[in-house]
Parts: structure tokens; C-alpha cells; sequence
């Protein structure tokens, strides 16, 4: 039994669906929330979620997996409960670290109350997270972020921005910024506060529009000739509205919405975020990235700007200052589309994940039977280390 509502998790669940299906291994797909529609953009059949759900987990069910989201009042709690309770294997999916002790905390003052038997995370630092919270060691597995969605693209930079960017982009340099939205499970770190070191322009609380802003103004601070001014594309979160950014919107020359954005970052010059997935994967399609965030402790929120793979920037002046190199630096349609292969950056591996999945379900999980993450455990240091890829 399967269960998302979350769009983050739902990058892991649409191969491991895949793959269910072409083993032929019989399975259940209930969702909720956001993740219903996308299912629906992707094809994907999936059941609605109710109560009498839980009924028949004792009986036909051999494995319980969720994915991770930020609703205090998620259907995977009661998932998880129940599968415990029949002591039925079950399984979180969590596609990022950041704010681990509020996935499973509910309306508790528990960090774990509603942990599973396993978590699944997507790189070492989540690991140390989760153990640093108590959980077992043992019963956590690093498998890696999703990216295996750039390897659908194939086509040049400027074939791609010929088929889905207006013609008035053209003959100019592309910036997408990819946008987020200012709330999650710890509503107040997305918040302005003393340690902010971008203030954006003074009036907004919202740190997306704070970012945004900060771009924005850096644009403009270089006093560029119209016909030298970027393309500013904006690419909303799957959960953000244009109201969301009120007049900033207009601010920009176009707003994705609809369109892959797999194949909108691979048509831009330069992709700017603050701590998206899609910025790692536009980094990882050879895109020049920027991440830029309002204090510099956010840095570590995403795996390729804590390792130093992708610039982060919480200074004003810096940021200008990148800018300004980035598009001298810059021409039209130059950009690489090879896939970089980062070093300590474990990419999402479906066959071997689902492999682990069928093992914890027939209850026969040793580690040593995978060449997979070996865990290695000790009283001064607990961390999860990959012997082969």
C-alpha cells in the first residue's frame, strides 16, 4: 500500500509506480492533497483516501509505504499507527532533511511519534539528522535524490527554448528563478527575523519575496540597455499562486506554470533559486546556478549548495556582484546540457530501492545481502556510509 500527497515525495513514488508495474507486483496507490492532480498530469491512476482504508492493512496488506509532507494532520500517521499496530513493515519516504524533527511530530511534542520502521532520505546529513533525534541507525537508508528525470532530455539548449520559451526570449540571455513557498512544517524559520542578512526591500516579512526582491533589485542596480536586460522567466512551486508574490509577478517577462520543469531550467542561461530540488537538477544538466538565501545558515537545506557545488549568496553586495559576472560571462543558448557527476552526491536508484523495499516486506533485511549503504555505528559517531554505488 502506497500513500502520497506531498509533490516532493511523489518524485520518488512515480518510477518506484513504474517499476511496480513491470514486476507485475501487485499494489494499492492511495493519495491526497497535491500530489491527486499531478498523479493525474502523469497518468498515473491512484485511489482516494478514507478511514475504512486502515480495515484491511491487517489483512492484505505485506508493506505500508508513505511519503512524507508538511500537514500536521497527514493520513500517514494514521497509516503508520496502524500498520504498527498489525506489525505490518512500513516505510517513510522523506525527500529532504531540512526540519526532520517536525516529519513525524504531528500535533505532539515528540519528534518521533509517528516514525516508521524505516526512513528512506536522501543523503548522509538527513541520516545524521534523524539519528541525532534518536532514531535507530539501523533502520535508516540514504537512496538518493530523484534526479533520474534529467535523463529524459536530450535536445540543445536552444531547441528546447525554441519549443517551449515565447519568441521574445530568443536572442537574450534566459534567467529562471525558481521559486518556493514561505511557509512549511516550521512556519517561522520562513519568516523575517534578526539574523536575516538580506532585507529585501524593506517591507516584505515572506522570505521567498525577500529573494525575490533581492534579485531583482541586483538586475537593476546594473543599469543594463534594454537590448542587453535578461529574459526573467519565474517558475512557481507546485504549491504557490501568482497571488502568492503579489506584485512581484509582474515584475518578470513570463510565469511557468505548466510546462516540465526538467525542460524549462535546461532552456535557461542561468537558474537561480533559494533551496529547491530543481535547482540541484539544473545544476546537475551542467546549468549555471545560483542559490540565494536570506541568512547563510539555509546553505546547508540542500545538498549541492552545502557541499559548495552550487554558489550561495546572503549578501547584497555579492550578489550583485555575481550577477554582474554571470552575464558578461554569459551568451545566448552557451550553456552545457552534460550531466555533472558530483562527487558524494548519491543519485536516486529505483531498482535498487525497490529491491530493499521487497526485502523489508518479506522481513528478511540484512544489510550485507545488498551492495547498497552499509551502516556503521559507534558511541561517538552514528553515520551511513556508502561502500558501493
Amino acid at each position: 500500500m502506497l500513500f502520497v500527497e506531498d509533490p516532493g515525495a511523489l518524485n520518488y513514488f512515480v518510477p518506484l509506480i513504474k517499476e511496480l508495474k513491470i514486476r507485475e507486483l501487485p499494489f494499492k496507490l492511495y493519495s491526497a492533497g497535491h500530489a491527486t492532480g499531478f498523479l493525474k498530469k502523469k497518468k498515473i491512476d491512484s485511489l482516494d483516501f478514507s478511514p475504512e482504508v486502515l480495515t484491511s492493512i491487517q489483512k492484505n496488506v505485506q508493506l505500508v509505504i508513505v511519503g512524507t509532507s508538511e500537514n500536521l494532520d497527514s493520513f500517514a500517521f494514521d497509516l503508520i499507527q496502524t500498520a504498527k499496530k498489525h506489525a505490518v513493515p512500513c516505510v517513510a519516504i522523506v525527500d529532504s532533511g531540512v526540519n526532520a524533527a517536525y516529519r513525524f511530530r504531528g500535533h505532539t511534542n515528540s519528534e518521533l511519534a509517528y516514525a516508521p520502521d524505516y526512513i528512506f532520505v536522501p543523503d548522509d546529513w538527513s541520516v545524521k539528522e534523524y539519528i541525532k533525534l534518536g532514531y535507530d541507525p539501523f533502520s535508516i537508508f540514504n537512496i538518493g535524490q530523484p534526479t533520474h528525470t534529467i535523463e529524459t532530455i536530450t535536445e540543445t539548449s536552444s531547441s528546447v527554448r525554441e519549443c517551449i520559451l515565447p519568441v521574445e526570449a530568443a536572442q537574450r540571455n534566459v534567467i529562471v528563478f525558481v521559486s518556493e513557498i514561505s511557509t512549511g512544517l516550521n512556519e517561522s524559520q520562513y519568516k523575517k527575523n534578526d539574523t536575516y542578512t538580506l532585507n529585501g526591500r524593506g517591507l516584505s516579512l515572506n522570505r521567498t519575496e525577500i529573494v525575490v526582491e533581492e534579485l531583482l533589485d541586483s538586475l537593476s542596480f546594473l543599469q543594463l540597455p534594454i537590448y542587453a536586460k535578461p529574459y526573467l522567466i519565474l517558475r512557481l512551486h507546485p504549491k504557490e499562486t501568482k497571488m502568492d508574490l503579489g506584485s512581484l509577478v509582474s515584475e518578470f517577462d513570463y510565469v511557468s506554470i505548466d510546462e516540465n520543469p526538467i525542460e524549462l531550467v535546461s532552456a535557461a542561461d542561468l537558474v537561480v533559486g533559494m533551496t529547491s530540488m530543481l535547482l540541484s537538477e539544473a545544476h546537475w544538466l551542467g546549468k549555471t546556478c545560483l542559490s540565494i538565501v536570506p541568512k547563510k545558515e539555509e546553505r546547508d537545506w540542500l545538498p549541492t549548495t552545502r557541499s559548495g557545488a552550487i554558489p550561495c549568496i546572503s549578501d547584497r553586495n555579492n550578489l550583485r556582484k555575481f550577477m554582474s559576472f554571470a552575464l558578461a560571462e554569459s551568451g545566448v543558448n552557451n550553456a552545457s546540457n552534460k550531466k555533472r557527476a558530483q562527487s558524494g552526491e548519491k543519485v536516486f536508484c529505483v531498482d535498487k530501492t525497490l529491491n530493499i523495499l521487497m526485502a523489508i516486506s518479506a522481513s528478511a533485511l540484512t544489510l550485507n545481502e545488498f551492495a547498497c549503504d552499509k551502516m556503521s555505528y559507534s558511541e561517538e559517531k552514528c553515520y551511513l556510509r556508502s561502500d558501493n554505488d
